[in-house]
């Protein structure tokens, strides 16, 4: 009976805790900036890119500003929803922890590329000079927030070699790790465990899957 309620309560946690990523993570839509279309090749002046520069940073200033400031709060919020998830007592079963582990991993790491990865408005193709002008101007927030991404999910390996379990969620967790610094986080077959593939009730989540290469 105490296993049946427990189980019945890392449920009911697990799913308040996607609900509240959904309604109030999820809905915060990054502001796109109205990168100006450029000509491949097209050689451009001084004057331009100091006016392009202004609009950026006076965009990111304003906007992205603002937009972080609430996305970064309601991600917290929702980091202690899923560790409400650790707080029940007995200790929830590995898939439930490292399931956890990796969602919390996800929202920071979503919030890491949707920082440094812009997508410009009417579908202009964003030229190198441009994105790197845009990156220059958000590296100190984005190194903070990849960071935070980073530690997220060194704890999700980590747990889920302390427990000696794997699964997809494990597995997204060395993946994100691998793309981000891939020089210090090389895959080691013979340090991590083999998979269990055993279902698990949590929501699917389109993060999961591998991040493409930068």
């Amino acid at each position: 009976m105490l296993l049946l309620t427990c189980s019945t309560l890392w449920e009911k946690r697990s799913f308040q805790a996607e609900e509240h990523r959904k309604r109030e993570v999820e809905t915060i839509v990054f502001p796109q900036f109205a990168f100006a279309a450029r000509k491949r090749g097209a050689v451009v002046s001084a004057q331009d890119r100091t006016r392009e520069r202004e609009a950026m940073s006076l965009h990111v200033s304003k906007k992205v500003s603002l937009w972080f400031d609430t996305k970064h709060k309601a991600v917290e919020t929702a980091e202690g929803e899923y560790k409400k998830i650790l707080q029940i007592e007995p200790a929830p079963p590995p898939r439930w922890v490292i399931a956890a582990a990796s969602r919390v991993g996800f929202m920071w790491g979503d919030l890491y590329v949707a920082l440094t990865r812009p997508v410009a408005a009417r579908q202009v193709a964003i030229d190198p000079e441009q994105r790197a002008m845009y990156l220059s101007i958000v590296s100190t927030t984005s190194t903070t927030i990849g960071a935070r991404a980073k530690a997220a999910f060194e704890m999700c390996a980590a747990l889920s070699v302390r427990y000696q379990y794997a699964d997809r969620y494990s597995e997204s967790c060395h993946a994100w790790l691998a793309w981000y610094d891939p020089k210090h986080h090389v895959a080691v077959d013979e340090l991590m465990p083999r998979a269990v593939m055993q279902s698990t009730e949590l929501i699917p989540m389109g993060a999961l899957a591998e991040p493409v290469a930068r």
